[in-house]
């Protein structure tokens, strides 16, 4: 079965759903914004009977192009694995008992911030590819 929120993109409430997951990419993340987008569509728009909320999770995320949408889901991601590796930087020994650096997870963890701070670097998202029809 097509994904009905790319099937009727050219309809007025499809339209909006992309409106609010574009304004929405920076306040909330994928799941949430799914959530919102699945209780609009049930709602608000009968069209959209039996879409499911996985439906609308799936679109979010393997769908859209819309680079604030994207950027966003992408920067979440990365944030979350940094937590998650600056918690694996150190270990303990078990011979000393001492705390000790994890060399090779530092560099990771090192690399991973370098690329959330690239994509802070690279400014307004409205200025990458797509975003012009994303605004129409």
């Amino acid at each position: 079965m097509p994904c009905w929120l790319c099937e009727y993109h050219d309809d007025p409430i499809a339209r909006n759903v992309a409106r609010y997951m574009r304004d929405s990419a920076v306040v909330m993340g994928p799941d949430l914004m799914a959530e919102r987008v699945h209780e609009s569509l049930v709602q608000h728009c009968p069209e959209a009977e039996g879409i499911g909320l996985e439906e609308v999770r799936h679109h979010i995320r393997t769908h859209t192009l819309c680079p604030a949408v994207r950027v966003g889901c992408i920067l979440r991601s990365l944030l979350k694995l940094t937590d998650r590796l600056e918690d694996l930087t150190t270990e303990y020994d078990q011979e000393t008992g001492q705390q000790v650096v994890d060399r090779k997870n530092v560099q990771v963890y090192l690399k991973v911030v370098c690329e959330v701070m690239q994509m802070y670097k690279t400014g307004e998202v409205s200025k990458l590819l797509f975003a012009q029809e994303a605004k129409q």
